[in-house]
Parts: C-alpha cells; sequence; structure tokens
C-alpha cells in the first residue's frame, strides 16, 4: 500500500525532528550542500569532501572524494539500484557512515540506539547492534527509519530515473 505524498512528507518531517534530537540537537548533514542534480549525477559538497551519485552502466554508483588528499573511494559494491545509493548517500550525508560489505557483498550497517555505526571489532557487535541492508531498498519510501529522506534526495530521484531495464511483458491472452 502506498502512502499519500502528504502523510509520506509529514512523515519525513517528523524522521528528521526524531534523528536530531537523538544526535544531540545538532543537524546530522552538517555543512553539506546539494551542488548538481541531472539525469546522470548528483553531487553533493562541503569544505573537504565531495559525495558523488552517478549512473553508470546498468546502475548507480556512489563515491567520496577528499578534496586534500586527491583520492576517491565508492561507497557502494559496484552498481545498485537508485533507490539503494540514494539510501547509501543518505546514510553518509546524516550520520558520515559508510555501509559495510558481508561476505556476500551486501552492504549493511549496524544500528545501535537507533543511529548507524560501523561494526569492525567483534566485540562491538553485541546484543545490543543490529543490522540494516541498504541493498533491498527499492523505493524511498523503504528507507530504514534512522534515516530522513531529505529534500535533496527526493530531487536526485526524481532527476535521476532508474533505468533498469525490466523484463518484457507477456501480453497475449
Amino acid at each position: 500500500m502506498r502512502l499519500p505524498a502528504s502523510i509520506v512528507r509529514l512523515r519525513d518531517r517528523l524522521r528528521a525532528v526524531v534523528t536530531r534530537l537523538r544526535a544531540g540537537g545538532g543537524t546530522t548533514g552538517d555543512g553539506w550542500r546539494l551542488v548538481e542534480s541531472t539525469a546522470d549525477r548528483t553531487r553533493w559538497r562541503r569544505a573537504d569532501r565531495t559525495l558523488d551519485c552517478r549512473r553508470l552502466g546498468g546502475g548507480y554508483v556512489v563515491t567520496v572524494s577528499h578534496h586534500d588528499a586527491r583520492s576517491r573511494y565508492p561507497l557502494t559494491p559496484g552498481f545498485v539500484p537508485l533507490a539503494s545509493a540514494l539510501a547509501v548517500v543518505t546514510c553518509y550525508l546524516q550520520y558520515g557512515v559508510a555501509p559495510q560489505l558481508d561476505r556476500d557483498g551486501r552492504p549493511f550497517v549496524g544500528v545501535r540506539r537507533g543511529q548507524p555505526t560501523q561494526v569492525f571489532d567483534p566485540a562491538d557487535a553485541g546484543a545490543s547492534v543490529r543490522y540494516a541492508y541498504l541493498d533491498g531498498v527499492t523505493t524511498l519510501d523503504e528507507f530504514p527509519e534512522f534515516l530522513d529522506v531529505g529534500e535533496d534526495v527526493r530531487t536526485a530521484a526524481e532527476r535521476m530515473p532508474d533505468r533498469r531495464r525490466e523484463p518484457p511483458r507477456d501480453t497475449a491472452d
């Protein structure tokens, strides 16, 4: 069941307030601004970094680059659907957390006390951590509860249509 757009916007605003309260009142995307959004690429920037979501081949790739080190590294495990790429973008913009990959190459983040975290040490993976997989997200409405779908992400989703090919439908009666 799809929710009406007004309900979705209201839900997203409420999520933003709750996220800020959990983070101690600060903004989660501190300093990030949308600088470009076209059919093939959306780019965010802040003083020391650039975050790119671009269409390549059969999907979308998210990369982050550090201006001082002249380095770029991927945040997605290759080409992913647009909604999954935008979930990765949102997680990075709001929390500075890049997803990790499980042994099957699926992107995930650990979630502790309602906020994403990276879990590198097995000692950190206690009972208080649950795992949220970002590759199963197919629409913005399916973002995990800790991610706020901002207007810039909605703009990117509207301008960067997911152009994966669908299998032909059988039109015979």
